[in-house]
């Protein structure tokens, strides 16, 4: 077969429907990348990978697979490029590959690519310091585990089915010694109605369960105080005993760019309780709500000098880098002050966020 025929079949073979079909799965993985859908993504990607895999392709499906939390799938990834000739091209995947085996507790290996990726010496000087700050995490959890003859062992226990579903819960806290509260998604389909929202979606809400002397909960139900909304999702509850005061983060989803939902705004509320019946739900007031910033996960602190401090997590300007914690002492009658930094000594230029303060121990 001579050269001009050869040519003229991988010509004709790239132009072939085939090669055109699975190049646009490519284009279409970029457009749900880009629209925040990525799993979407990485389906996608993953069609196109039937016909090429190249390079790109490949580190485009671990970006897609950690940013869906898919860390398993973004380790393999990442580490064919890592431990390829192709890696020179990718100077932020051994921080990456170092991230997601951190975040899937095997922080030997973490420790490896996160000090792997500062010994190449990269010019993005943001990744760096945070990179920096990641090997420094992992000195210490390494640190330790080799020195855990004073842990406190506990035992965990996993909720029976009056709490779990299918989907997924997270944030419980009591409400005294006697009722949970948690926060639990579900499909927007089960929503009918007026404000009813397309079926694709899911909506986080608040239930509640009665709780035993023994730490037995009951079934649960949807709390009906105040703090759900059939259109906004509803969670990250903290508890100010004192003040007879819920704090909870609500958060509106928004359609971007093809329509797609991939903009979501959160803003801390509260509810509070006079002569035993909860008040209308109330966005908090003074700055710590910016139009355009998230606001979220709060958590109730009481000092010893008798003041209530309320830290959340917020990516608004003039912090550290990312999303930070910020706090603001409330009044009795419940008017924040000026929102407050925390500062460099628990702000990085990452993102810290769930902020917790431990009101026993006096410690955040």
């Amino acid at each position: 077969m001579n050269k001009r025929l050869l040519l003229l079949l991988a010509v004709l073979l790239l132009a072939s429907p085939l090669a055109i079909a699975q190049s646009s799965h490519e284009t279409e993985g970029d457009a749900s990348f880009a629209a925040g859908l990525y799993k979407q993504a990485l389906d996608y990607y993953k069609k196109a990978a039937r016909s090429h895999r190249s390079p790109a392709l490949i580190y485009k499906m671990a970006e897609a697979s950690r940013m869906a939390n898919n860390y398993t799938k973004a380790i393999d990834y990442y580490k064919e490029i890592a431990t390829s000739i192709n890696r020179v091209d990718y100077p932020d995947c051994f921080y990456y590959l170092g991230m997601m085996y951190k975040c899937n507790g095997q922080v030997d290996s973490a420790a490896h690519w996160i000090n792997r990726y500062l010994s190449s010496l990269p010019d993005n000087k943001a990744l760096m310091d945070r990179a920096r700050q990641e090997s420094r995490a992992c000195e210490w959890i390494l640190d330790k585990e080799g020195n855990h003859q004073k842990d406190i062992v506990y035992g965990v226990i996993h909720e029976s089915k009056n709490i779990n579903t299918a989907n997924s819960e997270s944030g419980a806290v009591l409400v005294g010694d006697s009722l949970l509260l948690f926060s639990s998604i579900q499909e927007f389909s089960s929503v009918t109605g007026k404000n009813a929202i397309d079926f694709d979606l899911v909506l986080m809400q608040v239930y509640e369960s009665p709780v035993t002397i023994n730490g037995k909960a009951a079934s649960s139900v949807l709390n009906n105080w105040g703090i759900n909304h059939k259109e906004s999702h509803s969670g990250n509850v903290a508890v100010d005993s004192r003040n007879s005061t819920i704090y909870f983060t609500r958060s509106t989803v928004g359609k971007g760019k093809n329509n797609q939902y991939n903009t979501i705004t959160s803003s801390i509320y509260c509810i509070r309780q006079k002569k035993g019946k909860w008040q209308k739900a109330q966005k908090l007031g003074g700055d710590i709500n910016l139009d355009g910033y998230t606001s979220t996960q709060p958590a109730v602190a009481y000092l010893e000098d008798g003041s209530t401090i309320l830290y959340f997590s917020s990516n608004r300007p003039q912090g550290q880098g990312g999303f930070d914690i910020w706090y603001s002492v409330i009044s009795p009658d419940g008017t924040p002050s000026k929102v407050q930094n925390a500062g460099p000594i628990v702000n990085t230029p990452g993102d810290e966020i769930t902020p917790f303060y431990c009101n026993d121990c006096q410690r955040l």
